[in-house]
């Protein structure tokens, strides 16, 4: 996943820097602590559990069975979410 975090900063370098990780744990930082809350809610309401972390970073902490097609998933629900935000 974290090979997949850094191009989503890439396209929205407005809202995310520090993309950080290994493997599948990985975090990201957001522009402000509201944006950051709103993205999390906006995640949720899609089906997608994410985490807040210090001021303003979201951790992703996925499942233990996670699979390849998981990654999509969640790269294209986190996606929408920031197109929303952008």
């Amino acid at each position: 996943m974290l090979t997949f975090v850094p191009l989503l900063q890439d396209q929205y370098p407005n809202l995310l820097s520090r993309a950080r990780g290994q493997g599948t744990f990985c975090a990201i930082d957001i522009r402000d602590d509201a944006t950051r809350n709103s993205i999390i809610l906006k995640a949720r309401d899609k089906g997608v559990l994410l985490g807040g972390c210090g001021d303003r970073s979201i951790r992703f902490r996925p499942a233990l069975v996670f699979k390849e097609y998981h990654v999509h998933m969640f790269l294209n629900v986190f996606s929408d979410v920031l197109a929303e935000h952008n």
